[in-house]
């Protein structure tokens, strides 16, 4: 029989082979949980919990401008423009607050906040060029009905293919 002292709990215990270094499974998993997830042993839960709060109230100050990644406040996804407005009532549902830029500059045109059913079509399928000029104001039925249609007719009748314009 061999002598060990636990890394987890710390309880003295004692195995026949020689590699043992938990006195239960249950004090493995948990060691293994701990350091997989980077919380350190050496600290107790209460000074954890202490280096937590502190870690949260410095990420919770550094928001918007004032954190080092920050770009502006604009970034493009799938070729939109998004614009960080945290005050817009449907900026977006992942509660980061950014907004298409075509919606705001369509609402910024009409005086009031777009619908959940209303959509900005850009005329020259360019995503990216949000001037008012390209954007026109479209229901969801009517947008697809649009796209449809000019599908239709970039089909090509003797092979039945689309042209590899509109793809």
């Amino acid at each position: 029989m061999y002598s060990y002292v636990c890394l987890n709990c710390k309880t003295p215990f004692q195995a026949k082979n020689r590699d043992r270094r938990f006195c239960s499974q249950s004090c493995s998993t948990t060691y293994s949980n701990h350091s997989r997830r980077g919380i350190h042993l050496k600290f107790s839960e209460e000074s954890l919990e202490k280096r937590r709060t502190l870690i949260t109230a410095r990420n919770k100050s550094m928001i918007g401008a004032k954190h080092p990644n920050w770009k502006g406040g604009q970034f493009v996804s799938d070729g939109y423009v998004y614009i960080y407005t945290p005050t817009h009532p449907h900026a977006n549902a992942m509660g980061s607050g950014y907004m298409k830029r075509s919606r705001l500059v369509m609402e910024a045109h009409l005086g009031r906040y777009l619908t959940k059913n209303e959509l900005t079509h850009h005329i020259n399928e360019n995503t990216q060029d949000d001037i008012f000029e390209n954007l026109e104001l479209k229901t969801k039925q009517s947008h697809t009905s649009h796209h449809i249609k000019q599908r239709k007719q970039s089909k090509d009748p003797a092979t039945g293919r689309f042209a590899k314009e509109a793809m």
